[in-house]
């Protein structure tokens, strides 16, 4: 188990929009949610390659 303390943990989203048009609006069609910050990612890594 990998185990990190980091001050400014975050929580990331994208959102994906199929088209894109100047002067008009945008609507998401998908959102996925996601960790976010470089302590929490290099934990993720070092724990997928165990």
């Amino acid at each position: 188990m990998i185990v990190t303390v980091t001050l400014n943990p975050a929580l990331d989203r994208t959102y994906f929009v199929r088209d894109f048009e100047w002067n008009r609006t945008i609507r998401a069609s998908q959102s996925v949610p996601g960790m976010g910050g470089k302590a929490t990612d290099a934990s993720w890594v070092l724990g997928e390659l165990g």
